[in-house]
């Protein structure tokens, strides 16, 4: 590895490179600040380079550097390794060829470069240790010898995803040099120095986390307007011209710069415009090679076309040209902006682009902080989890949703707390919760409160306020019997208020004797076959619907009693029939009230069974509304958690197998049917 990467002066041949052959031009030095440096933008006021004319004495290096190797070489010099036999140390030593140390203007871009260098007092600038002429009259200056690679070179690693690079250059340890970079730069322009060729190939990484911006050969000193050789001419129409790189004759308006790195205003040629600006355009373009590990301008591309490119704009988002390194929007903001056409839309400066990064890297630590934090929370859940999910302990299973309900606060992609929360939502505890269990019971109450106060009032009070009047005017028969069935239904009625009114306190399922025996007198009316059979299918609907499970086998054994019972009393003559059995049919016999032939009697018949069935439909229908209400809010829970998830973890909301959820849910639902008094 060369000193520095490659140390060129100005006029040398550089090296072949993606973007092609760097052009020079001649200029004068000055130590005049260009108006363009904003003061705003300095600290404390910047000692400007300075003494940057005038020849050296002779000097013998022979007699203090030991020549060792050669580093490399370009079109005016050659970089050696040397050993500083005063110092003890190895330094890099660049030297003018001897065929052109004798041609001034070389001379003097030789002697500009290592003044400047050497005046930029920066730990990103390799310091200059000496400057002075050979023997036979070559200039040579000495600098620090720097050991690592070029940023190039790491990024051509990245491109062919080198695992080692991979490991050590991830993307915010990237960001951190190129902000290194921009201080350098930003450094230099306070001096009134623009370095022009700002490149991947001109950054060093030393070993040792030091960052080196190299090649100042072609660094402009902002003030006066570039001087170029009497024999030039000016080119016509819009070219632009690229200087023979041997440096010996440069036209007005060439190219200084490598192409693919250099602004609109070094393309045109217009020095006057160019200020600190114009590196940070290099700046952006590198920025963008950083996040898309791709030249900005194609590697195959002719300088023309980059040019063309450049000066009318070019797409330099770095997410559009490599979307699977997922680059966040805030940094191709600041890419698009660096590398604007218009100086003016630019950022003004390099430490703003530098103090951009670094906000987007504020926020990226605020981020890793809160991964880091998520995923700590994310351990606790799994372990959570996995003791819920086995032991099936209530305490568990809240401290795992806990957990990785923090962890998405903090990092809502995290797919471990994403599986977590999915793999509690959707199997079933082997043990319900007893919050959960509690909280049916209490609904289970709510309901059943509401069904023995109107379903009561409908079977109790509706009986006798649309029968009795029907029934006297049938004609009363029998006055005990004729009263006896309306008088047991109201009171059955009544029981059902005082049920709710003691709910909580009582057993409220001791009212159905009372709705049983209320069902058993309507026998004394038509007779076991007719009415009583529709309104105890009514009273078990009702009662299997909404009451507690060992009180259901009493609705039912009573349902079907208030049909045998008063069946098996005339049978056995302890009542009067109430039929009669013929060849012809089944004869109606009245008992507690007369048939008369008319149409009350019809109406009366029909009422009955009209009213036996609108009581079925009400019971069930009211259940039927509970049940699909209760089916709607699991389906909106799914559809919650499947909006909520990303879309490669929908496949973890399947639901739970019939079986398996009957199994896990049956020791909860036997509790809650039986409803134990409270």
């Amino acid at each position: 590895m060369m000193a520095g990467g490659r140390q060129p002066g100005s006029g040398d041949t550089v090296a072949p490179s993606p973007f092609g052959a760097r052009t020079l031009v001649d200029e004068e030095p000055t130590t005049l600040p260009h108006p363009k440096i904003k003061s705003d933008t300095i600290t404390s006021t910047p000692t400007l380079v300075t003494g940057l004319e005038g020849e050296l004495g002779p000097s013998d290096p022979a007699l203090r550097y030991e020549t060792k190797a050669l580093l490399g070489e370009g079109g005016m010099g050659e970089v050696r390794q040397c050993h500083d036999q005063r110092v003890g140390r190895d330094v890099a030593m660049k030297v003018i060829r001897s065929t052109q140390g004798g041609r001034n203007d070389f001379r003097s871009r030789f002697l500009r470069e290592a003044r400047v260098q050497g005046q930029l007092e920066h730990p990103a600038v390799p310091p200059v240790y000496d400057l002075g002429d050979d023997a036979a009259g070559a200039l040579y200056f000495t600098m620090r010898k720097v050991k690592g690679e070029t940023l190039e070179s790491v990024l051509e690693r990245l491109t062919k995803e080198d695992p080692k690079a991979l490991a050590d250059f991830p993307r915010h340890r990237l960001l951190a040099i190129f902000q290194r970079v921009c201080l350098a730069a930003h450094y230099a322009h306070t001096k009134g120095v623009v370095h022009r060729d700002l490149k991947p190939a001109n950054v060093m990484l030393g070993d040792f986390g030091e960052v080196y911006v190299l090649d100042w050969g072609l660094a402009r000193i902002l003030g006066k307007s570039a001087t170029v050789a009497a024999t030039t001419t000016a080119p016509t129409g819009g070219d632009v011209l690229i200087a023979d790189s041997s440096g010996a004759h440069t036209e007005i308006g060439a190219i200084l710069g490598t192409p693919g790195y250099m602004s609109p205003e070094q393309i045109l040629g217009q020095h006057d415009e160019i200020d600190g600006r114009s590196d940070v355009y290099a700046l952006g373009v590198m920025l963008f090679e950083i996040l898309a590990r791709s030249p900005l301008f194609p590697d195959d591309a002719a300088p023309a076309d980059i040019f063309n490119k450049a000066l009318v704009g070019i797409d330099a988002r770095p997410s559009a040209r490599s979307p699977h390194l997922d680059v966040p929007p805030e940094l191709d903001a600041i890419c698009v902006r660096a590398t604007q056409p218009a100086p003016e839309s630019r950022y003004a400066s390099a430490r703003e682009l530098h103090d951009a990064v670094d906000r987007y890297l504020a926020g990226d630590r605020d981020v890793e902080q809160r991964r880091m934090l998520a995923a700590s929370h994310v351990g606790r859940a799994q372990d959570a989890a996995k003791r819920a999910l086995e032991a099936g302990g209530d305490e568990d299973r809240k401290l795992a949703l806990r957990e990785a309900g923090r962890a998405l606060a903090l990092d809502p992609d995290n797919d471990h707390a994403v599986s977590v929360l999915l793999e509690l939502l959707t199997q079933t505890p082997k043990v319900v919760p007893e919050e959960v269990v509690r909280a049916v019971e209490q609904q289970e109450r709510a309901t059943g409160r509401r069904f023995y106060v109107v379903g009561g009032s409908i079977l109790g009070f509706g009986a006798l306020v649309v029968f009795v009047p029907i029934l006297i005017g049938m004609g009363v028969r029998s006055p005990l019997f004729a009263w006896l069935v309306p008088g047991l239904w109201m009171l059955a009625a009544l029981m059902h208020v005082v049920g709710w009114a003691l709910a909580g306190r009582v057993r409220w399922p001791w009212t159905q004797p009372f709705v049983i025996a209320a069902v058993m007198s309507s026998a004394l009316l038509f007779g076991p076959f007719v009415f009583v059979p529709a309104v105890a299918v009514a009273i078990t609907a009702a009662f299997m619907a909404t009451g507690a499970r060992g009180w259901r086998y009493v609705a039912v054994v009573g349902a079907c009693a208030a049909i045998v019972l008063p069946a098996a009393l005339e049978w056995l003559h302890v009542l009067p029939p109430s039929y009669a059995i013929e060849a012809e049919g089944i004869r109606l016999l009245p008992r507690a009230v007369s048939f008369p032939q008319s149409a009350v009697t019809h109406v009366t018949l029909v009422a009955s069974e009209v009213v036996s069935v609108l009581a079925v439909a009400y019971y069930v229908g009211r259940h039927r509304q509970r049940l699909v209400a209760a089916q709607l809010r699991n389906q909106l829970q799914m559809w919650h958690l499947k909006h909520l998830v990303p879309e490669e973890a929908k496949g973890a909301l399947a639901p739970v197998s019939r079986d398996t959820t009957s199994a896990h849910l049956a020791a909860a639902v036997d509790r809650i049917t039986k409803r134990p008094s409270e």
